[in-house]
């Protein structure tokens, strides 16, 4: 499944090695975890400018709750703001009911 959330455990190991210096490569061998989701945790950690003590002391409910309410993204193209990058930049808008999908790419619609 798609954007899982991973284990408080990972997270905390995760959270810890990254306070001890070290870089996401290591940490996401060390935790079992890809490099990429291990940048998208410390990222929001630093965004939250939570301090370490304070996670160390959350229960994993508190924790969860906290990193995956930050998570959701809601508004990826607020409305059709994609779509209408595609359709004023192209030639090929004439008529085209893949325009009229919201999110359509220039290189889908070309096609």
């Amino acid at each position: 499944m798609a954007n899982k959330p991973i284990d408080m455990k990972k997270l905390r190991a995760a959270l810890r090695l990254h306070k001890n210096g070290h870089g996401k490569r290591s940490i996401a061998k060390t935790c079992g975890i890809s490099k990429a989701t291990v940048k998208k945790y410390i990222n929001l950690f630093n965004a939250l400018g939570i301090e370490w003590k304070q996670i160390k002391q959350m229960d994993d409910k508190a924790l969860f709750d906290l990193f995956t309410r930050t998570t959701k993204d809601t508004t990826r193209y607020p409305s059709g703001e994609l779509h209408l990058v595609c359709v004023t930049s192209s030639p090929y808008h004439s008529g085209k009911r893949q325009w009229k999908r919201r999110g359509t790419k220039l290189m889908e619609c070309m096609l």
